[in-house]
């Protein structure tokens, strides 16, 4: 194999790897969304402009050419893989936030216990220094229900519009629906 080839799967290793600590890291957030998107969008200039410098180099044996093409298809392709963050991102923000909602619930229902229902909202649970993660952050994400004899958790999912996860005291089990 060519050093030209091995630089290529080299640079789409490093690539793979930052779009996979990209997602892990960034939680699927607006604008980690946002900035992939706009790799995504970067990598069509690049490629097509890779092509042409490859054609160039095809016809005319241009070493300069061929070298252009080599680096322009390495940044067009690091560019374009790094879509692959979106779906890590978005099951890491899912887990944290489920696995969040799961820690409260022995709290729940050490408070129903005591006060023989559960709270009207979750501050009276919660630590006052609990960082919410991403999804949880913009939405009320606890409900108490029946006067107090049930609660659910239930939030909206990331880059999916209507797409909700709830779990529920009653058969605590996490279901995923479509909302209207």
């Amino acid at each position: 194999m060519g050093k030209r080839l091995q630089l290529f799967f080299l640079c789409m290793l490093l690539a793979l790897l930052c779009a996979v600590v990209w997602g892990l890291l960034a939680e699927g957030n607006p604008t980690h969304c946002f900035f992939a998107s706009v790799l995504a969008g970067l990598s069509v200039p690049f490629l097509l402009v890779a092509a042409v410098a490859f054609f160039i180099w095809l016809c005319w044996n241009s070493l300069r050419a061929g070298l252009i093409a080599l680096i322009l298809v390495c940044a067009g392709s690091a560019c374009l893989i790094q879509l692959i963050s979106l779906p890590v991102g978005k099951h890491v923000s899912v887990s944290k936030a489920k696995s969040f909602c799961e820690s409260l619930v022995p709290k729940l229902d050490g408070y129903k216990q005591e006060a023989g229902k559960y709270p009207q909202g979750i501050e009276e649970v919660m630590e006052p220094a609990s960082r919410l993660p991403y999804l949880l952050r913009d939405q009320g994400f606890y409900h108490c229900e029946s006067g107090g004899k049930s609660f659910s958790f239930e939030f909206e999912g990331p880059h999916e519009a209507n797409l909700f996860h709830s779990y529920c005291s009653d058969d605590r089990e996490w279901r995923t629906y479509r909302g209207s």
